[in-house]
């Protein structure tokens, strides 16, 4: 009972760290991308805590928030793009070209199909197990499903909050510096992509059960 937007921001904003990371230190191939993607996530975990003070410490829709923080995270990640990392020799906002050992390789040669696909499959099975087999997915549910109750069973409501937030952050990130390092050469969004978007909308389709989550993205 509790709604996260920003899945979308972060989206972007993975991959805008995905980038920067990607551009600005010197890795063996593999251990690269897992680095960017690592930091990504990292990063938009600890932004993602924001709505989530707000709703805690002032009652700010933590809705509403997240949505906003969509667009500060695009405004300010393009503007890193802009100033720090773009190609000048190129006719439009673009970063420099990411190094190959930072680059996720296909799973499929020849296709958009990377390794992310692999990783989004056990993240499902993870995320189920954790949602519906450990005692914090349990406290999660609880709260969202009556949080008076919740309180009154000795459960940390903030903790829940703030954590559940920064998680969905930091998922959300980790698939954009997926997305940027696995089917892009340089980073070229102009703007937000709609994956955050999409992802709401199979999230309610499929229940707000991660198991059904790619029965819904298949559909």
């Amino acid at each position: 009972n509790q709604f996260n937007l920003f899945g979308e921001g972060a989206f972007f904003f993975g991959g805008v760290i995905a980038t920067v990371v990607a551009l600005s230190v010197n890795l063996p191939t593999g251990v690269h991308s897992v680095v960017c993607v690592l930091f990504a996530a990292l990063i938009c975990g600890l932004i993602g805590i924001i709505p989530a003070l707000m709703k805690y410490k002032l009652g700010a829709s933590e809705m509403v928030g997240s949505m906003l923080l969509n667009y500060a995270c695009m405004n300010l990640g393009l503007f890193i793009i802009s100033y720090y990392f773009r190609d000048s020799s190129a006719g439009s906002v673009v970063s420099k070209r990411l190094p190959k050992t930072a680059r996720i390789p296909s799973i499929i040669p020849g296709s958009d199909v990377h390794i992310g696909f692999i990783v989004a499959i056990i993240l499902v099975v993870l995320t189920y197990w954790f949602m519906y087999k450990t005692r914090w997915g349990y406290e999660i549910r609880l709260v969202g499903e009556n949080s008076k109750f919740a309180k009154y069973a000795g459960i940390n409501i903030g903790f829940v909050f703030i954590a559940s937030q920064m998680l969905g952050g930091a998922l959300a990130g980790a698939a954009g510096a997926m997305e940027v390092l696995g089917v892009y050469r340089r980073f070229s969004w102009s703007g937000l992509t709609n994956h955050g978007w999409d992802g709401v909308t199979l999230g309610i389709l499929a229940g707000k059960n991660p198991k059904y989550i790619p029965l819904a993205a298949l559909f």
